[in-house]
């Protein structure tokens, strides 16, 4: 999986306090905690991810989850297939 979150971190970088950042420890535990609840397909994963993150951190501009599955049951060979999910507040304006 990879997370990827745009925030105005201009506060944050100045001040050096992680009260005023996206803490990092928060969005792995939330995205374990996602992954611990089963789901057939990795677009509902992606989806959940980003959706807990969103009401965790409101003030986050934007939001992309990427969910990888390595072992795809295909007979083609691929190495994996991800789906990914955008919350992009920026649409919103």
């Amino acid at each position: 999986m990879d997370i990827l979150v745009d925030y105005d971190m201009a506060m944050a970088a100045d001040s050096d306090n992680i009260n005023e950042a996206v803490d990092y420890v928060s969005i792995m535990e939330i995205a374990k905690q996602v992954m611990a609840k089963r789901c057939d397909l990795i677009e509902t994963v992606a989806k959940n991810t980003a959706v807990a993150l969103d009401e965790k951190f409101p003030f986050v501009k934007s939001i992309e989850v990427i969910v990888y599955k390595m072992k795809v049951p295909l007979s083609h060979s691929l190495s994996y297939v991800s789906a990914n999910y955008v919350i992009d507040k920026h649409m919103d304006n």
